[in-house]
């Protein structure tokens, strides 16, 4: 069980002069380490600018007719994501060491909590400013990346919506006084960040269908997935079972698509911590 004296908290300021804060505050101890990220950090705001400018933002991204993803785009997500497994890896092992969750904390002495606790705005950079980065030199915007990971990982490969750090992991845009991530003592349950991840995930998938059907017509299959979504606030896209020629462009990419995935890096991969 997570203590609820502790916190860490990331506030990324956006606009004027992008600033960042972590605050540790483990027992009465306060702890601030906030150098050597502002210039990473204006670079991140920029390449999120870039991102929105060429590819607007995630819900304008539209399918093909079909919903299946052309061999080009996976092979351009797999190599975001083999570009991106150092810094998910570095991520990942410090939230393991933060996290307390049964099953996945790894055993650390305070000093090395403390330590990764300092260690997470330079990690979050890194994996920020990569992930960008990678999908601007690539040219994929944040939506298709987000439908390929969500239609491979859940509905092919199955995986759990609900994987992710059992401590709570938020983010938030506050327009121009920035945008705020953290990560907070308190426990967070499979249920909860399922719901959280859903709610997310649902409103990007609708708007992904309602682009889909706008393109390709009045097509029934697709007005009765709509319609099915509509009634549905947390249901996934094609939650029942992918579309035949949707699976059939997933699937000669399975190997490949398996060891990439890091299960508690799932909520930081489906972007409910990232601006938005």
């Amino acid at each position: 069980m997570a203590s609820t004296g502790k916190k860490w908290a990331i506030g990324c300021g956006v606009g004027c002069g992008l600033m960042l804060l972590v605050t540790l505050m483990v027992g009465g101890g306060l702890f601030m380490a906030v150098r050597g990220v502002m210039k990473e950090a204006d670079t991140i705001e920029e390449s999120y600018e870039t991102l929105e400018a060429d590819y607007g933002q995630a819900e304008d991204y539209t399918p093909t007719v079909s919903g299946a993803i052309p061999p080009e785009r996976m092979e351009i997500f797999l190599a975001v994501r083999e570009a991106m497994a150092e810094p998910s890896e570095k991520f990942a092992n410090i939230i393991y060491i933060l996290d307390d969750d049964d099953g996945v904390e790894v055993e650390a002495s305070g000093y090395e909590k403390l330590k990764a606790g300092l260690s997470l705005i330079p990690s979050m950079m890194g994996y920020l400013k990569t992930r960008n980065e990678t999908l601007l030199e690539y040219g994929m915007g944040n939506g298709e990346y987000t439908y390929i990971y969500s239609l491979a990982f859940f509905g092919y490969l199955d995986k759990e919506v609900a994987d992710g750090p059992s401590v709570k992991l938020t983010g938030e845009d506050r327009g121009d006084s920035g945008f705020s991530f953290e990560i907070e003592g308190e426990e967070q349950s499979r249920e909860e960040r399922e719901k959280e991840i859903r709610v997310y995930l649902h409103r990007l998938h609708l708007a992904f269908l309602n682009n889909q059907i706008d393109v390709a017509g009045e097509v029934p299959a697709l007005i009765s997935e709509r319609e099915t979504l509509v009634n549905n606030p947390r249901r996934l896209l094609w939650e029942e079972g992918l579309p035949e020629a949707v699976r059939a462009s997933i699937a000669p990419y399975a190997e490949r698509l398996e060891p990439t995935y890091i299960p508690i890096m799932n909520l930081v991969e489906v972007g409910t911590v990232m601006p938005h």
